[in-house]
Protein backbone atom coordinates (compact mmCIF):
# COMPACT_ATOMS: atom_id res chain seq x y z
CA UNK A 1 0.00 0.00 0.00
CA UNK A 2 1.13 3.12 -0.90
CA UNK A 3 1.30 6.59 1.14
CA UNK A 4 -0.71 9.58 0.52
CA UNK A 5 0.72 12.18 -2.35
CA UNK A 6 0.55 14.42 1.64
CA UNK A 7 2.63 11.88 3.59
CA UNK A 8 5.13 11.69 0.26
CA UNK A 9 5.93 15.27 0.34
CA UNK A 10 6.62 15.27 4.00
CA UNK A 11 9.09 12.64 3.65
CA UNK A 12 10.77 14.72 0.77
CA UNK A 13 10.68 17.61 3.29
CA UNK A 14 12.69 16.06 5.25
CA UNK A 15 14.93 14.34 2.91
CA UNK A 16 15.41 18.45 2.02
CA UNK A 17 16.19 19.12 5.37
CA UNK A 18 18.50 16.94 6.36
CA UNK A 19 20.35 17.34 3.50
CA UNK A 20 20.59 21.41 3.69
CA UNK A 21 20.70 21.38 7.53
CA UNK A 22 21.88 18.34 9.15
CA UNK A 23 19.00 18.65 11.38
CA UNK A 24 18.20 14.41 11.82
CA UNK A 25 14.42 15.63 11.03
CA UNK A 26 11.70 12.78 11.06
CA UNK A 27 8.37 12.62 9.87
CA UNK A 28 6.02 11.37 12.45
CA UNK A 29 1.78 11.59 11.84
CA UNK A 30 1.59 13.01 15.31
CA UNK A 31 4.14 14.00 17.68
CA UNK A 32 4.48 12.02 21.16
CA UNK A 33 7.58 13.60 22.61
CA UNK A 34 9.31 12.77 25.65
CA UNK A 35 11.48 15.67 27.42
CA UNK A 36 13.97 13.23 27.40
CA UNK A 37 14.20 13.29 23.80
CA UNK A 38 14.63 16.70 23.47
CA UNK A 39 18.23 17.34 25.00
CA UNK A 40 19.34 18.32 21.40
CA UNK A 41 17.51 20.56 19.10
CA UNK A 42 14.66 17.67 17.47
CA UNK A 43 13.10 18.67 14.15
CA UNK A 44 9.52 16.78 13.60
CA UNK A 45 7.83 17.19 9.88
CA UNK A 46 3.66 16.49 10.51
CA UNK A 47 1.60 15.71 7.14
CA UNK A 48 -1.10 17.56 8.68
CA UNK A 49 -3.53 17.35 5.16
CA UNK A 50 -4.72 18.71 2.43
CA UNK A 51 -7.73 20.64 0.82
CA UNK A 52 -9.11 19.88 -2.82
CA UNK A 53 -10.90 22.87 -5.21
CA UNK A 54 -12.72 21.87 -7.69
CA UNK A 55 -11.37 23.59 -10.51
CA UNK A 56 -13.85 21.84 -13.63
CA UNK A 57 -15.57 18.88 -13.83
CA UNK A 58 -12.41 17.07 -14.99
CA UNK A 59 -9.79 19.38 -13.08
CA UNK A 60 -9.00 19.47 -9.15
CA UNK A 61 -6.45 21.80 -7.58
CA UNK A 62 -5.08 20.17 -4.16
CA UNK A 63 -2.64 22.34 -1.40
CA UNK A 64 -0.63 20.32 0.91
CA UNK A 65 -0.21 21.05 4.16
CA UNK A 66 2.60 20.04 6.09
CA UNK A 67 3.83 21.45 10.03
CA UNK A 68 7.75 21.48 11.03
CA UNK A 69 7.76 21.21 14.83
CA UNK A 70 11.40 22.67 15.91
CA UNK A 71 11.79 21.83 19.55
CA UNK A 72 14.69 21.63 22.26
CA UNK A 73 14.70 21.30 25.97
CA UNK A 74 15.76 24.81 27.83
CA UNK A 75 16.76 26.21 31.27
CA UNK A 76 14.97 29.58 30.79
CA UNK A 77 12.20 29.71 27.83
CA UNK A 78 13.03 33.59 28.02
CA UNK A 79 16.81 33.66 27.72
CA UNK A 80 18.78 34.68 25.11
CA UNK A 81 20.56 31.85 24.61
CA UNK A 82 17.83 30.66 22.72
CA UNK A 83 18.10 33.04 20.17
CA UNK A 84 20.43 30.67 17.91
CA UNK A 85 17.23 28.43 17.92
CA UNK A 86 14.94 31.42 16.61
CA UNK A 87 17.23 31.54 14.06
CA UNK A 88 17.80 28.26 13.15
CA UNK A 89 13.74 28.64 13.02
CA UNK A 90 13.83 31.58 10.41
CA UNK A 91 16.37 29.75 8.08
CA UNK A 92 14.55 26.65 7.63
CA UNK A 93 11.71 29.01 6.95
CA UNK A 94 13.73 31.08 4.40
CA UNK A 95 14.50 28.02 2.81
CA UNK A 96 11.05 26.44 2.57
CA UNK A 97 9.49 29.09 1.10
CA UNK A 98 9.57 29.51 -2.71
CA UNK A 99 11.44 25.40 -2.53
CA UNK A 100 10.56 23.25 -5.10
CA UNK A 101 10.52 19.62 -3.50
CA UNK A 102 9.42 17.33 -6.08
CA UNK A 103 6.47 19.09 -7.93
CA UNK A 104 5.26 21.08 -5.32
CA UNK A 105 6.43 24.84 -4.48
CA UNK A 106 5.81 26.09 -0.81
CA UNK A 107 3.54 28.96 -1.50
CA UNK A 108 3.39 29.56 2.05
CA UNK A 109 5.60 29.36 5.16
CA UNK A 110 4.26 30.89 8.80
CA UNK A 111 6.44 30.59 12.16
CA UNK A 112 4.60 30.58 15.48
CA UNK A 113 5.70 29.87 18.95
CA UNK A 114 3.43 26.74 19.66
CA UNK A 115 -0.15 28.31 18.80
CA UNK A 116 -2.58 27.03 16.59
CA UNK A 117 -0.79 23.86 15.99
CA UNK A 118 -1.14 20.23 16.69
CA UNK A 119 2.38 20.63 19.46
CA UNK A 120 1.11 21.09 22.52
CA UNK A 121 1.02 24.54 24.29
CA UNK A 122 1.76 23.31 27.57
CA UNK A 123 5.34 22.57 26.57
CA UNK A 124 6.19 26.59 27.08
CA UNK A 125 5.34 25.94 30.98
CA UNK A 126 7.45 22.81 31.12
CA UNK A 127 10.90 24.98 29.41
CA UNK A 128 10.35 23.32 26.01
CA UNK A 129 11.13 25.71 23.45
CA UNK A 130 8.54 24.89 20.66
CA UNK A 131 7.67 26.45 17.59
CA UNK A 132 6.02 25.74 14.41
CA UNK A 133 6.25 26.48 10.51
CA UNK A 134 3.75 25.89 8.86
CA UNK A 135 3.53 25.40 5.09
CA UNK A 136 1.39 25.60 2.48
CA UNK A 137 2.68 23.21 -1.25
CA UNK A 138 0.67 23.40 -4.09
Amino acid sequence: MSSSTTTQLADSIVTALNGKFNLGATRVRLPQIKKSDLSTLSVYVVPRGRTTEILSRDENHKTHKIEIGVMRLVTDINSTANDSIDKQVEDITDYLLGSDIGEYTCLEAISVLADESIFAKEHLAENVYTSVIITSWE
